[in-house]
């Protein structure tokens, strides 16, 4: 079986992620490994405002799909990918249960260990194990609670993500009627700031990185705007959370969420890079993604969890992207100059994927042309709301 032997990137799920492609790339011409590589973006979209910053990308096909690991297993085959990082939720879900499919090829995998996947993504199980590790975490009620529950409660979807079907309970009719729902649950309310920490545990469980910021502006889920701050308590907890999932296994980014008012306590886990990661990136000077793409290397990385900038600030904003029959026309801003990319590669359907081909196109050699989901673009160089806990 052939291994990796170039140190490319595949950046998955990573539409509309610019600043994590950039500073990627950034972190590859720091180590000398990955300086001859390129940075790739896979995505069920053709045509990505990330992929416009990267050397090429690659149609997939959903993450619900079940060919969807096997296809990412044949791309990292087929273009020399050495490292494979998820910026999603249920992208790194996905992805868990093939570490070693990835690893037998050389392929290193950012996605936890299933078990640590399930534990952060199942947030009534999450709940239940930060209470044995004595992290603090909204109280859960159940049905039987509701004649007692200090009113408002918020509700949230169990295995949810971007604050898709959350909200606030405000009496008990609300409450009974969103428990009926088997994928909702309800806990505390609790007022107060929102906090998002980055951290990082290194490969042989010692915690390198954690960044504390204030989560100014949320949409959807994600921070638009954000401040690195200063906040011991908000720290010691985000270090219980950081070594309970590293004696679980955990390796690699975690993203956690803190409220902080009348009480402290954690209301989200996730196991993956954070949507506003490149904040945290920015403020360690760029040591977070180092430290990722250095342990794919089999290397350790160090560190101090203190070492960061505080008061450096994040605001996100709008670019645009105009093309024309899958055809990129023009991006503003516009893009740096990139790496010209090796000419594309056609393969035939080993087996690995149980996904139905696509149109396909005979060539000389007597090869299929990829199916429409492993679609190919490369280009060559060119120049270039506060916590949703909050009252309103």
């Amino acid at each position: 079986m052939r291994h990796a032997c170039h140190h490319n990137v595949l950046v998955t799920c990573g539409g509309k992620w610019v600043g994590h492609i950039l500073q990627l790339r950034e972190a590859m011409r720091e180590i000398p490994e990955f300086q001859t590589g390129r940075i790739y973006v896979a995505d069920r979209e053709a045509v990505t405002p990330a992929g416009a910053f990267a050397d090429g990308t690659f149609q997939v096909p959903p993450i619900a799909d079940s060919s969807y690991p096997h296809v990412l297993l044949e791309l990292c085959r087929h273009h020399e990918i050495r490292v494979v990082i998820p910026l999603i939720d249920i992208d790194a879900l996905a992805l868990a249960p093939y570490r070693e499919r990835f690893a037998e090829i050389g392929v290193v995998a950012i996605a936890p260990p299933v078990h640590v996947a399930e534990l952060c993504f199942d947030k009534l199980r999450f709940a239940e194990w930060a209470k044995r590790h004595g992290i603090p975490v909204p109280r859960v009620f159940h049905p039987e609670d509701l004649d007692r529950a200090p009113f408002p409660l918020f509700a949230k979807q169990v295995r949810g993500f971007g604050s898709i079907g959350a909200g606030v309970c405000h009496n008990r009719d609300e409450a009974r009627r969103v428990l009926a729902d088997c994928r909702m649950f309800l806990e505390e309310f609790i007022s107060g700031v929102e906090y998002s920490v980055d951290g990082y545990v290194n490969r042989v469980g010692q915690p390198i990185v954690r960044v504390v910021r204030i989560r100014e502006k949320v949409v959807g889920g994600e921070a638009f705007r954000s401040c690195t701050i200063r906040n011991e308590a908000v720290a010691r907890v985000a270090d219980q959370v950081l070594a309970a999932l590293a004696h679980e296994g955990h390796r690699g980014p975690v993203n956690i969420q803190i409220i902080a008012g009348e009480k402290t306590a954690v209301i989200d886990v996730n196991p993956r890079l954070g949507s506003a990661v490149v904040l945290s990136n920015q403020a360690t000077g760029g040591r977070l993604f180092r430290s990722l793409l250095l342990e794919s290397l089999g290397q350790t990385a160090q560190g101090d969890p203190d070492d960061y900038v505080a008061g450096l600030h994040l605001w996100r904003f709008l670019g645009d992207l105009f093309y024309r029959q899958g055809e990129v026309k023009k991006v503003c801003p516009e893009p740096t100059a990139r790496r010209s990319s090796p000419p594309e590669i056609v393969f035939q359907n080993d087996g690995d994927s149980d996904a139905s081909p696509g149109p396909s196109q005979a060539h000389s050699d007597g090869l299929v042309s990829r199916p429409h989901w492993l679609r190919q673009s490369h280009r060559e160089g060119q120049s270039d709301e506060l916590s949703r806990h909050r009252p309103s």
